[in-house]
Protein backbone atom coordinates (compact mmCIF):
# COMPACT_ATOMS: atom_id res chain seq x y z
CA UNK A 1 0.00 0.00 0.00
CA UNK A 2 1.29 3.40 -1.00
CA UNK A 3 1.73 5.94 1.73
CA UNK A 4 0.42 9.46 1.02
CA UNK A 5 2.51 12.45 1.85
CA UNK A 6 0.84 15.21 3.80
CA UNK A 7 -0.06 18.14 1.59
CA UNK A 8 1.33 21.51 2.41
CA UNK A 9 -1.07 24.38 2.63
CA UNK A 10 -0.37 26.89 -0.09
CA UNK A 11 -0.25 30.48 0.90
CA UNK A 12 -3.13 32.35 -0.68
CA UNK A 13 -1.73 34.73 -3.20
CA UNK A 14 -3.73 37.68 -4.43
CA UNK A 15 -3.83 38.03 -8.17
CA UNK A 16 -2.26 41.24 -9.41
CA UNK A 17 -4.80 43.93 -10.22
CA UNK A 18 -5.17 44.54 -13.91
CA UNK A 19 -6.23 47.74 -15.66
CA UNK A 20 -9.32 45.94 -16.96
CA UNK A 21 -10.41 45.14 -13.39
CA UNK A 22 -9.96 48.75 -12.33
CA UNK A 23 -12.00 49.93 -15.30
CA UNK A 24 -14.87 47.58 -14.41
CA UNK A 25 -15.01 48.94 -10.87
CA UNK A 26 -14.89 52.56 -11.97
CA UNK A 27 -18.14 54.45 -12.10
CA UNK A 28 -19.29 54.73 -15.66
CA UNK A 29 -20.73 57.97 -16.83
CA UNK A 30 -23.10 56.49 -19.36
CA UNK A 31 -26.79 55.96 -19.94
CA UNK A 32 -28.75 53.57 -22.12
CA UNK A 33 -32.40 53.20 -23.05
CA UNK A 34 -34.10 50.84 -25.50
CA UNK A 35 -37.56 50.02 -26.84
CA UNK A 36 -38.11 46.30 -27.23
CA UNK A 37 -40.93 44.57 -28.99
CA UNK A 38 -42.64 41.89 -26.89
CA UNK A 39 -41.84 39.10 -29.30
CA UNK A 40 -40.28 35.68 -29.04
CA UNK A 41 -37.07 36.96 -30.63
CA UNK A 42 -36.82 40.16 -28.53
CA UNK A 43 -35.68 42.46 -31.29
CA UNK A 44 -34.80 45.98 -30.25
CA UNK A 45 -36.76 48.62 -32.13
CA UNK A 46 -34.70 51.61 -31.00
CA UNK A 47 -31.77 52.03 -28.64
CA UNK A 48 -30.02 55.16 -27.42
CA UNK A 49 -26.68 55.40 -25.64
CA UNK A 50 -25.28 58.51 -24.00
CA UNK A 51 -21.80 58.94 -22.55
CA UNK A 52 -19.94 61.78 -20.94
CA UNK A 53 -16.18 62.17 -21.15
CA UNK A 54 -15.09 65.23 -19.26
CA UNK A 55 -17.33 68.03 -20.47
CA UNK A 56 -18.10 66.33 -23.78
CA UNK A 57 -21.46 64.60 -24.27
CA UNK A 58 -21.85 61.83 -26.84
CA UNK A 59 -25.25 60.46 -27.86
CA UNK A 60 -25.96 57.78 -30.45
CA UNK A 61 -28.99 55.80 -31.58
CA UNK A 62 -29.59 52.60 -33.45
CA UNK A 63 -32.83 51.74 -35.20
CA UNK A 64 -33.39 55.39 -36.09
CA UNK A 65 -32.11 55.01 -39.64
CA UNK A 66 -30.38 52.55 -41.94
CA UNK A 67 -27.40 52.38 -39.54
CA UNK A 68 -26.38 53.68 -36.13
CA UNK A 69 -26.18 57.45 -36.00
CA UNK A 70 -24.68 60.01 -33.64
CA UNK A 71 -27.19 62.56 -32.48
CA UNK A 72 -24.94 65.61 -32.74
CA UNK A 73 -27.80 68.10 -32.34
CA UNK A 74 -28.61 66.55 -28.94
CA UNK A 75 -24.91 66.56 -28.01
CA UNK A 76 -24.74 70.31 -28.63
CA UNK A 77 -28.07 71.37 -27.13
CA UNK A 78 -28.82 68.66 -24.56
CA UNK A 79 -32.46 68.76 -25.76
CA UNK A 80 -33.99 65.32 -26.52
CA UNK A 81 -36.36 66.93 -29.03
CA UNK A 82 -33.39 67.64 -31.30
CA UNK A 83 -32.84 63.90 -31.84
CA UNK A 84 -34.99 63.96 -34.97
CA UNK A 85 -32.66 66.48 -36.64
CA UNK A 86 -30.00 63.77 -37.07
CA UNK A 87 -32.16 60.66 -37.39
CA UNK A 88 -34.24 59.49 -40.32
CA UNK A 89 -36.60 56.80 -39.00
CA UNK A 90 -38.14 54.48 -41.56
CA UNK A 91 -40.76 51.73 -41.62
CA UNK A 92 -39.75 48.11 -41.25
CA UNK A 93 -41.22 44.85 -39.95
CA UNK A 94 -40.72 45.87 -36.31
CA UNK A 95 -42.14 49.39 -36.20
CA UNK A 96 -43.36 52.27 -38.31
CA UNK A 97 -41.45 55.49 -38.88
CA UNK A 98 -44.25 57.34 -37.07
CA UNK A 99 -43.77 55.19 -33.95
CA UNK A 100 -39.99 55.59 -34.01
CA UNK A 101 -40.42 59.37 -34.38
CA UNK A 102 -42.58 59.44 -31.25
CA UNK A 103 -40.38 57.14 -29.16
CA UNK A 104 -36.88 58.40 -30.05
CA UNK A 105 -37.00 61.66 -28.04
CA UNK A 106 -38.33 59.75 -25.02
CA UNK A 107 -35.51 57.23 -25.20
CA UNK A 108 -32.97 60.04 -25.53
CA UNK A 109 -34.47 61.64 -22.41
CA UNK A 110 -34.24 58.31 -20.52
CA UNK A 111 -30.61 57.82 -21.52
CA UNK A 112 -29.75 61.37 -20.47
CA UNK A 113 -31.58 60.84 -17.17
CA UNK A 114 -29.55 57.68 -16.46
CA UNK A 115 -26.42 59.65 -17.27
CA UNK A 116 -27.43 62.48 -14.92
CA UNK A 117 -28.32 60.06 -12.10
CA UNK A 118 -24.93 58.35 -12.40
CA UNK A 119 -26.49 54.88 -12.42
CA UNK A 120 -24.37 52.05 -13.73
CA UNK A 121 -25.47 50.41 -16.94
Amino acid sequence: MKRERPRRARAARAAPERAHDRALRARREAGYAAAHRPHAHHYTILAVAAAKAGDELRVAATGAGPHAVRLRAVEQSGDPGDALKDASPSDDALASAWYRTKILPRLVQQALDFLADGEKI
